[in-house]
């Protein structure tokens, strides 16, 4: 009889949690982070002769504000290895990514439900992230999936480069590519001013590492920040950060993605339930989460930038607007406004990005 209402008991909880993770208001206002790159990234914390400890530090637990994209594109609650049925060639053990979501959420109660959508794995080249490869594809699709439902995609975590230390000219051309990778992801998520935190490398697998590391510390792309890797302790292998290490690393990704919290740009269709706005360029409105949006401009995304055409559909137009809490408006004399009305000023770029998402290579 115990056994029977334990059983009953365990089913109906089952149900309240997927029921809960579901619900509309959790989902809606995700804050979307995505975990990209190779091994580091998806986490060998623990991970001895291809068999990971079990060990789960503090700063890595469970936390129902913390969800992850699963390889089925489903929601569900964080928790170690958060690339278990991603980077599923190797046993994965902790990374940096639930340290990042706990210490932010830590440092800013208030800051919402995160969403983590682990795309790593490792072993990989920088070439093997080039637009409309596997990788490439994956991450897309699975950035994408996360925004059903609702959300912004607040940052790209990168950690990446062990794999071009081999060979001279890779490590000559890391930067380049890694460059034109960031520009790809921006404009095929349409988010061309998408934050970018990346790792600089604490290993490689060969002698040019230095190469690879001056190029990610002197990455220059607007909202491209580096966290520096170097010196945190590493496994047996001599490789692969250590669980503390990712713990640590973690932290510092919070921190710098604490520093400059980005302003969302949503690009798409306003959501129902908010209040009407008026279409008129530079028209604003309140949000149901007590922001303001103002729409910057309404683009026909087939359309070369620049171009001037009416379309026939509604369908065939996406809207870009800037979204802040209201004592950060523009005009209100902060640094944070004023930073909304530059990008404003310079919208080119931004549907130079969006017809950018058409083009093949």
């Amino acid at each position: 009889m115990f056994a029977l209402v334990w059983l009953i008991l365990l089913f109906y909880s089952s149900l309240v949690s997927t029921q809960d993770l579901s619900h509309d208001d959790v989902l809606q206002g995700k804050n979307i982070v995505v975990l990209a790159g190779q091994s580091n990234m998806s986490g060998r914390g623990g991970v001895i002769n291809d068999t990971w400890d079990g060990f789960v530090p503090p700063e890595c637990h469970q936390n129902s504000s913390i969800l992850r994209l699963s390889a089925g594109l489903t929601w569900e609650e964080a928790m170690e290895p958060l690339h278990r049925d991603i980077d599923v060639v190797r046993t994965c053990g902790v990374g940096p990514g639930m340290a990042f979501a706990n210490s932010v959420l830590e440092k800013d109660p208030s800051f919402g439900v995160i969403g983590l959508v682990p795309c790593a794995v490792g072993g990989t080249n920088i070439s093997e992230w080039r637009r409309g490869s596997v990788l490439y594809n994956q991450l897309i699709r699975r950035a994408n999936a996360a925004l059903q439902g609702g959300g912004v995609i607040r940052a790209l975590l990168w950690y990446q480069g062990e794999s071009d230390t081999v060979i001279h000219k890779d490590a000559e051309l890391y930067k380049r590519r890694l460059m034109k990778f960031f520009d790809d992801v921006r404009s095929d998520l349409m988010s061309p001013i998408l934050p970018v935190i990346q790792v600089a490398l604490a290993s490689g697998k060969g002698p040019y590492k230095e190469i690879v590391r001056k190029a990610q510390l002197e990455t220059n792309l607007q909202n491209v920040k580096c966290v520096d890797a170097k010196g945190l302790p590493l496994e047996p292998d001599g490789l692969h950060l250590t669980t503390l290490a990712q713990v640590e690393l973690g932290k510092m990704l919070a921190d710098a993605f604490l520093q400059n919290v980005p302003l969302p740009v949503r690009i798409g269709n306003f959501s129902k339930k908010s209040e009407p706005m008026d279409t008129s360029k530079d028209s604003e409105r309140i949000n149901n989460e007590g922001d303001v949006e103002i729409k910057v401009e309404t683009v026909d995304h087939r359309l070369p930038p620049g171009e001037k055409k009416e379309s026939k559909s509604k369908d065939e137009k996406v809207e870009i607007t800037h979204v802040f809490p209201p004592d950060q408006k523009p005009g209100a004399g902060n640094v944070v406004g004023e930073a909304v009305v530059k990008v404003a000023e310079n919208f080119q770029s931004a549907k130079q990005a969006i017809s950018g998402t058409h083009k093949t290579e």
